[in-house]
Parts: C-alpha cells; sequence; structure tokens
C-alpha cells in the first residue's frame, strides 16, 4: 500500500523525489527487487511513500531515513528472522540519515486529510500505529485476505501495480510501464483505490505549532495520482 508524505523542518520542505531517498530498479517492469525492502520511494517521486512489508508504522518510515523517534539501535530497523537457508536472523539496516534529528525544542506536529479538509493527530500515534491503524483504512489486500474464505474466487479489488481495477475491465498498465492510449481517465477514488492509498500526511519540524494556512498549503499541493505506480 501506500501512502503520501511531506515533512516541513523550520520552514524547509524536504523533497523526497531527490537520489538520497530514491530506490533504483530495473524499469520497464515491476520489479520484485523492490519488495526486499520495506519502505522506498521511487522513478523520482515526491511524496509517494510505498510500503511493502506488513504493519509498517510511521515512526519506522522516518527511521528508515535516519529520524529515529522510537529507539533501537540508530542505524538497524530491525532483524530478519525469515531468510530462506538461514539459522541466524539478518539485521535490516536503514536506507541512510537523510533526514535531520530533532534538535533543541523542535517537535512533531502531524496531521492527516486531503485538499478538502484535514485533522490534527497525535504525533505518538504516527510514530507507533501500523499505517492501516493510524489512518483507519484497510489496504485493499488485507480486505481481500478478509474475504477470501466467503468466496476464494472472488477477484482481488484493487492491483497496485497495474491491472484492473475492482471487478471492472479497466486496463490501466501495458508491460513496457507506458499508459495504454486507450486508458479510460479515472475519478479521484478510482485513483485512490487503484494505489491502495491509505492516506496522506503532513509533517512540521519545529518548535510551534503551523499555522492553518501553512497546513491548507501543503495539502493543496499533493503530487497527482497516477493510473500506475509501477515504473512511474
Amino acid at each position: 500500500h501506500h501512502i503520501r508524505m511531506q515533512v516541513i523542518v523550520d520552514g524547509q520542505y524536504i523533497d523526497f523525489s531527490k537520489e538520497a531517498f530514491q530506490e533504483t530498479y530495473e524499469k520497464g517492469i515491476c520489479s520484485g527487487d523492490l519488495t526486499e525492502t520495506p519502505i522506498h520511494f521511487h522513478d523520482n517521486l515526491d511524496q509517494f511513500v510505498h510500503i511493502h512489508w506488513a504493519n509498517i508504522s510511521g515512526g519506522q518510515v522516518l527511521k528508515y531515513y535516519g529520524l529515529n523517534e522510537i529507539g533501537g539501535p540508530d542505524d538497524i530497523m530491525g532483524y530478519q528472522t525469515n531468510i530462506e537457508g538461514s539459522f541466524w536472523p539478518k539485521s535490516l539496516e536503514i536506507r541512510g540519515n537523510v533526514l535531520p534529528d530533532l534538535i533543541d525544542n523542535q517537535k512533531l506536529w502531524v496531521y492527516i486529510g486531503d485538499e478538502e479538509n484535514y485533522v490534527s493527530k497525535n504525533a505518538s500515534e504516527f510514530l507507533d500505529q501500523d499505517l492501516e491503524t493510524f489512518f483507519g483504512v484497510q489496504s485493499s489486500l488485507t480486505k481481500a485476505r478478509e474475504s477470501a474464505w466467503q468466496n476464494i474466487l472472488s477477484p482481488v479489488q484493487t492491483l497496485a501495480h497495474g491491472g484492473y481495477i475492482n471487478d471492472t475491465p479497466k486496463q490501466v498498465q501495458n508491460t513496457d510501464s507506458q499508459i495504454s492510449e486507450q486508458t479510460v481517465e479515472l475519478s479521484q477514488e478510482e485513483l485512490e483505490d487503484i494505489n491502495d492509498l491509505l492516506g496522506n500526511v503532513v509533517i512540521f519540524i519545529q518548535a510551534n505549532e503551523p499555522s492553518d494556512q501553512e497546513i491548507r498549503e501543503r495539502f493543496d499541493n499533493l503530487v497527482p495520482l497516477q493510473q500506475s505506480v509501477c515504473g512511474g
């Protein structure tokens, strides 16, 4: 699943499209290499966070890029114990120290919403809760798993990396990652569905609470959702 995340540190916007945050992979196809890491940005897209592992929290997203507000070693996310053919657990290192640490009296001010409305959230909830719980939204995969016992042959509602929307044959991506000329124009709801978007979060890192205007400016600048999130 995915979230759109913006981080502003003392008025300085963090651009996640920069190379320090980006994950490279073989272009033109949906590469399985991407799922080897829990969290990433790719295709030079700002804001758009790809979450490939279950139960990832907002705090883990920040820690993966160097801002550790959840404890543990600063350079290690944790340990994998399900490595095939290996008896010993494997440490999972962070992506890099590319987000600044909190200094002086800085704190996290967290908001979720969209162009229409936003609400303030407790920073500890973002840091500690898995993202589905935090946003109060189930990913399409979670929904599909929960409904599988009712009808094992029922189609998955969405395919985040190309395929069909719900059970209607709307083709959204060719294998060469180019959008088909025959692709239908999708509504915002359909785009959120196919991107398996849990929500949008804006995080200000500063001493004082941001103004309403500062917050609204961020939600007015959400990157547009694309018809496919694999290959950009």
